[in-house]
């Protein structure tokens, strides 16, 4: 009985069982052995041809056998050991150099000494106040947000609304945006508190708003990010002078690595 060594699955085809029924089987041999072939990695037939054939036939293969467990040691020795150091050159990039940062951003109510208090008469309209945001990068990621809506609350009512254009902040860098508040003024007088605050001088306000989108590092790395951000701005009525505080967090987590999808 002839047999066909069929590399690397190793099928055996009894010859005389195509001769019997006739059959030629050639073609779509080589057809599948190119297949195969072009699927198979190097290092995958190497250890095929290394440890998985004398492993298999020990007898038949005595010196390659020994040779073959003593070089996959070695390979697998190797690869532990640059996998443990790039592990921990990761781990140590990552709690140190690249440890995300908050970002620092800045909302400026603009443009006080030019408003029209005549405006503040008719409750049904709605008041437009310019503002400029500076939002810094600390990071050695670049971020990129789509369009955004913030908050604007007068103690505890929600009396406008900002919104924010999608942009894309550089790494170790920060940008501008320009947006204008639209207060709804029937909300904010009606609050019982809105007295008392324009008899004490001053309009306290605090923003909110929560930007998502994505951390591009290194080119490899892709991470989900939202930044949050709370502002407390208090307007001066006589000086028409603005202060303003805010604290941002940023809360990121990973999507995929460069080749592969998360």
């Amino acid at each position: 009985m002839q047999t066909f060594w069929f590399d690397p699955f190793f099928v055996l085809i009894n010859t005389n069982w195509i001769k019997k029924k006739k059959i030629n089987f050639r073609i779509s041999l080589n057809q599948i052995n190119l297949y195969i072939y072009k699927i198979v990695t190097h290092s995958l037939y190497w250890i095929e041809l290394n440890f998985l054939i004398p492993q298999w036939y020990p007898s038949s293969h005595p010196k390659s056998y020994t040779m073959a467990n003593k070089g996959l040691k070695i390979c697998l020795a190797m690869s532990l050991l640059f996998l443990i150091i790039v592990t921990i050159a990761t781990v140590t990039l990552f709690l140190t150099v690249f440890k995300p940062k908050d970002p620092n951003i800045m909302v400026q109510p603009v443009g006080l000494e030019n408003f029209d208090l005549s405006l503040l008469t008719n409750l049904t309209s709605n008041v437009s106040l310019p503002m400029v945001i500076t939002m810094g990068n600390p990071n050695y990621g670049s971020f990129e947000y789509p369009k955004a809506t913030g908050f604007v609350n007068f103690h505890d009512t929600l009396v406008g609304e900002v919104p924010i254009e999608g942009e894309f902040v550089p790494a170790r860098d920060q940008i501008t945006v320009e947006t204008s508040a639209v207060f709804m003024l029937q909300k904010l007088v009606s609050d019982d508190r809105f007295l008392a605050d324009v008899l004490s001088g001053s309009l306290n306000f605090t923003s909110a708003a929560a930007l998502s989108g994505k951390v591009h590092m290194l080119t490899i790395f892709k991470l989900k990010a939202t930044v949050y951000c709370t502002c407390d701005f208090s307007i001066n009525i006589t000086s028409r002078s603005v202060g303003s505080k805010c604290i941002s967090k940023i809360k990121l987590w990973l999507v995929a690595v460069k080749g592969f999808s998360a």
